[in-house]
């Protein structure tokens, strides 16, 4: 018999109001003073469509990587040819923000030395990675 508190949550579709259906996983029933029942459903959403709220901190919140983590990451403006890279730590916020011309490559500590050594090149002056 399987722990039920290990066992994720069952899957529902979620309507939204334009009709289409996202996936998501229902948490719990909960009914409001007037005797309607709403549905409490976690939603998975891409990180660049989250955005901070002044004020919250968001340092502990736990992160689930789908595959070996990597340690850093390289970041490319592919707008623009030859406008250089950013190497930054895996774990950077400043990954989440990024509007959707930037591409991210997941590196190695090797890698991201190599890269470092580049021209056009440099270390994010928020996460500060050392590799």
């Amino acid at each position: 018999m399987s722990d039920p508190a290990a066992d994720p949550p069952p899957r529902v579709e979620v309507r939204l109001p334009d009709g289409r259906t996202i996936p998501g996983r229902l948490q719990r029933w909960r009914q409001a003073a007037d005797g309607r029942w709403w549905a409490e459903v976690t939603v998975p959403v891409p990180a660049a469509a989250i955005g901070r709220v002044a004020g919250e901190d968001y340092t502990n919140v736990p992160r689930e990587p789908s595959m070996p983590r990597a340690r850093y990451v390289l970041e490319v403006d592919t707008r623009r040819p030859n406008s250089g890279s950013t190497v930054h730590d895996a774990d950077c916020w400043t990954l989440a923000d990024k509007a959707p011309w930037t591409r991210q490559t997941p590196l190695d500590g090797h890698a991201a030395r190599g890269q470092l050594a580049f021209d056009g090149t440099t270390a994010c002056t928020v996460c500060n990675p050392e590799p």
